[in-house]
């Protein structure tokens, strides 16, 4: 249970690194499209939601309560979806990438 604890407390700890990335990727009044880069962005899509997602599965088996997978259930389905729709605009303004 701790050791899911502190692997949650650790995605928790790159999700708020993904949101600064994503917060500082263009300056202030700014419209430009930018590509998020650095961190776990190099490897990952949307980087935020991934981290998010396992934090709150980790802190549901680490708590064992129903409100906790009912909570992940919830949350998780939407960012997903908003995920996969980040991904394929990233695919489309980004060549290399391969929409799927």
């Amino acid at each position: 249970m701790t050791v899911c604890l502190k692997a949650g407390m650790t995605m928790f700890d790159g999700c708020c690194r993904s949101h600064l990335i994503l917060r500082n990727l263009r300056p202030e009044g700014s419209k430009e499209y930018v590509i998020p880069k650095g961190f776990a962005f190099n490897y990952i899509t949307c980087a935020n939601y991934t981290f998010e997602i396992y934090g709150w599965i980790l802190f549901g088996v680490a708590t064992q309560t129903v409100a906790a997978f009912l909570f992940i259930a919830a949350g998780s389905f939407p960012m997903s979806q908003w995920a996969l729709g980040k991904h394929k605009r990233l695919c489309k303004v980004n060549l290399l990438w391969k929409v799927e």
